[in-house]
């Protein structure tokens, strides 16, 4: 049987017991993927996707002018694309400045893949159709 005893004084000192175990207190856990912080903000999360993406910068602009441009384009889908996706209705509804991050990094990467400059706009990269029709 599962008994669930719970008491607290503030909102910042909870005590739960499941079973007669009190329960270890976590700033953030990690659940089918997922990185919940304690505010349900996603900035662990986002943090752990763009630590991911960000690797792929150099990658992609050593790999882009030795491999034919299919290449780094599949490369994107398969290892990029997936990260930005999974899990994106959850964390998408934070704030702008915590998203921020990942806009950035995926514009980065596009226009790598691309061959754009910095100052190309952002719509141009979406909007190309050799790169997003995989």
């Amino acid at each position: 049987m599962l008994y669930v005893i719970s008491s607290f004084n503030n909102a910042s000192n909870i005590n739960l017991e499941l079973n007669g175990i009190r329960t270890k207190y976590v700033s953030s856990c990690r659940y089918l993927g997922v990185i919940i912080d304690n505010e349900l903000q996603w900035s662990a999360h986002i943090d752990y996707i763009y630590c991911h993406l960000l690797k792929y910068v150099g990658i992609f602009y050593k790999l882009r002018n030795k491999l034919p441009k299919r290449v780094p384009k599949n490369i994107y889908f398969a290892s990029v694309h997936p990260y930005i996706l999974y899990g994106v209705e959850i964390y998408a509804n934070t704030s702008r400045t915590h998203i921020d991050r990942l806009l950035k990094i995926n514009n980065t990467l596009l226009r790598i893949l691309q061959y754009q400059t910095k100052r190309c706009h952002v719509i141009d990269l979406y909007n190309n159709d050799t790169l997003l029709c995989h």
